[in-house]
């Protein structure tokens, strides 16, 4: 399964002790977060933390769907434990990624939608910042940065559309992003390269049903009719 760019992997592989973090529960697309500590000052050797979030598979890739193939994510799995009564705190984008990412449940940010198109974060201050609540939040990647960690990442962390300008995410917060904090996905599958479900033996088993025909498809896992080199990582 293709996580990350070659860049970023490049970078994950050279960290050492590593903590992997995956969290099957965030609601839009694969994206990494890695935080890497610089070089130890005391005896006290800080973790190098991987947090590995991918979504809108359910129960797809944690072993549970027959002919469903993750090999490398069943293997980092047998190497730690899996919480199989994990929820997110919002079915909807936006929210649940700030409320992962900043710690505050939506609600008490009083943001419980998405919101599409923005320049730059609309969720600190102005007409689409909920109750205000988040106007001083220091977010995950912040945070590590702060504690003397360097915070990289890349794909979906914040929400954003790849069809659309602007993004949720905010430059500031990272020490790199990859192809940048404002343009976390430049492309992604389409509909049309989706094996149809009847001929993948899942017709009907999907979370969203056959209520979005082609589109419906793109909740959760799916064999794809397209060449690894159209892949966006």
């Amino acid at each position: 399964m293709r996580l990350v760019p070659l860049s970023l992997s490049q970078r994950c592989r050279s960290l050492a002790p590593l903590l992997v973090v995956l969290a099957p529960s965030f609601v839009g697309s694969v994206s990494v977060f890695a935080a890497s500590s610089p070089a130890p000052t005391s005896t006290a050797t800080k973790p190098n933390i991987l947090f590995i979030a991918f979504d809108d598979l359910n129960d797809w890739v944690l072993g549970a769907r027959k002919g469903v193939k993750a090999p490398n994510l069943e293997r980092l799995m047998a190497r730690g434990t899996t919480f199989t009564n994990a929820h997110c705190a919002s079915p909807s984008c936006h929210p649940s990624r700030l409320s992962i990412m900043t710690g505050v449940r939506p609600s008490t940010s009083g943001i419980d939608r998405n919101y599409y198109s923005q320049p730059k974060a609309s969720w600190r201050t102005g007409p689409n910042s909920g109750t205000g609540a988040l106007a001083q939040a220091v977010i995950l990647s912040q945070h590590f940065r702060t504690q003397g960690w360097r915070a990289v990442g890349t794909g979906k962390i914040f929400h954003g559309l790849q069809w659309v300008d602007g993004s949720e995410n905010e430059p500031s917060a990272w020490d790199d992003y990859y192809p940048s904090a404002l343009d976390q996905i430049p492309m992604q599958i389409r509909p049309d390269d989706l094996v149809p479900d009847v001929e993948s033996g899942v017709a009907g088993e999907r979370p969203l049903g056959g209520g979005l025909g082609r589109r419906g498809q793109i909740f959760g896992a799916h064999p794809l009719t397209a060449p690894t080199e159209k892949m966006s990582d």
